[in-house]
């Protein structure tokens, strides 16, 4: 099974004057499953005030099918960027096109799907909050739309429910931008979080 997952994606600026863009890349085209952290608000709503927003219209979406890609991960923190109408928008877009989705969701039941991508291997998405650099992050509830929280005990609970023989592959969007190295508590919190026998790997995303 070939895997492949990108960074941070926007689908905004430029990229919109492109009817059709491609992802010239052999290993991407060839990959059983094409993964990528979908870093933007999407729909046909205003942008939400008194934030940092990465937004763009619904059609941006198109890119992620002219690209073939699988599964997207929304536990970042601009899901929230276009409203809570805009996120309905962008789910509806992507389950009326059969793209799955990890990380963020309508409630919290939903951010906290974890995907089978088949052969004993499990996606999981998860998204820090909380931060003085990774603030103003809209959490899942019970009721409310939002991300899956990057909570220890979160991800003991659902990587320990998966079976016996899973690799799970966490997706963690945390770290602070624009630096090389990584807080040392997240590198403290990785190697916690390795020591777990189901987890076979981790994907940072965030920090560009």
């Amino acid at each position: 099974m070939k895997i492949a997952i990108t960074g941070d994606l926007f689908l905004g600026g430029d990229l919109l004057s492109f009817e059709e863009s491609s992802i010239n890349v052999e290993d991407f085209n060839s990959a059983d499953f094409r993964v990528c952290n979908l870093e933007q608000g999407s729909g046909d709503t205003p942008n939400i005030e008194n934030k940092s927003t990465v937004a763009a219209p619904l059609k941006s979406l198109n890119f992620l099918l002219y690209n073939k890609i699988n599964i997207v991960n929304l536990a970042n923190n601009h899901i929230q960027d276009k409203g809570k109408a805009g996120f309905e928008q962008k789910i509806n877009f992507l389950d009326q096109n059969n793209i799955d989705y990890s990380g963020a969701g309508l409630n919290e039941e939903e951010a906290s799907k974890v995907i089978h991508l088949g052969n004993e291997y499990y996606l999981l998405s998860f998204c820090a909050f909380g931060k003085s650099y990774l603030k103003k992050v809209q959490l899942a509830k019970p009721d409310e739309y939002g991300v899956n929280p990057l909570i220890y005990e979160k991800i003991e609970a659902l990587v320990n429910n998966l079976p016996e023989n899973a690799k799970a592959i966490l997706m963690f969007h945390w770290g602070r931008e624009n630096v090389w190295l990584p807080p040392a508590s997240d590198i403290v919190f990785t190697k916690k979080i390795l020591k777990m026998e189901k987890v076979h790997s981790i994907i940072g995303m965030h920090p560009h």
